[in-house]
């Protein structure tokens, strides 16, 4: 059935643990009655033991496609057709207009797909970049780009990689998006410039672990650990996970 509201949700899957954003609460998403101000969202691996989360979404996604530009294994089994595999990482995220999230990096090695089921939602996403600064001597500087706004409406979709700060907002309608986790395909010359950045940067003097330090990073030495590097045939991979 289709998703054309926050309601709908609740009522098709009325078990689903809901993690209230505002109130810091969690409840099954069956007993919210009122969206008007509401922020939350539901993760597929709930530690609440009366929670139905993973198999309530297995049932949800197993009617959506993967998208054509990914392998069938990009969300797990190698046989799976369908959105979810039982090893897919996603949450959903609902919310009214207004709210959203403050610009933010998940301190993670993979990619993303956030497939938006109805309202309208905002995203902005930045980058790393290394220009040349306007002051005296043209000091090099390693900064987030001007932020890239796009606005998702029912159908819509947003890739993002790692090392993106992005944040959102929902402009109209009870927003009901999934973001979901994937390996492949890799984002080739993504990574490959990003690889070169921050070799440039280094080269020029420029520690770039403060980038990750200005947006409040736990680990500041987060692309390290991700390893980024090139194989002698020219592939690029992300630790063992060859994109």
């Amino acid at each position: 059935q289709q998703i054309t509201n926050c309601s709908a949700l609740g009522t098709l899957y009325p078990d689903l643990v809901y993690h209230d954003w505002q109130g810091g609460t969690k409840q099954s998403l069956g007993s919210v009655h009122e969206w008007q101000c509401q922020a939350g969202y539901l993760e597929r691996d709930s530690d609440d033991d009366w929670g139905s989360n993973p198999k309530s979404f297995k049932h949800w996604l197993s009617s959506f496609p993967v998208p054509p530009f990914m392998p069938e294994h990009a969300f797990g089994r190698p046989t799976t057709s369908s959105l979810f595999a039982d090893e897919t990482s996603m949450s959903v995220f609902l919310g009214m207009p207004g709210t959203g999230v403050t610009p933010h990096l998940d301190e993670n090695c993979e990619s993303f797909i956030s497939i938006q089921f109805c309202g309208r939602k905002r995203w902005t996403v930045s980058s790393p970049e290394l220009v040349r600064g306007d002051g005296s001597g043209g000091v090099m500087e390693l900064r987030w780009s001007d932020p890239m706004a796009v606005d998702l409406e029912r159908g819509d979709a947003i890739v993002w990689y790692m090392s993106q700060v992005h944040h959102t907002e929902v402009l109209e309608g009870c927003s009901v998006s999934a973001s979901v986790q994937f390996s492949q395909p890799g984002p080739h010359r993504y990574y490959r410039n990003l690889w070169q950045l921050y070799d440039n940067a280094s080269d020029a003097g420029i520690d770039w672990r403060r980038l990750y330090r200005s947006v409040q990073t736990h680990n500041d030495s987060y692309f390290s650990m991700c390893d980024v590097q090139r194989t002698e045939d020219g592939a690029w991979h992300v630790g063992t996970k060859m994109l």
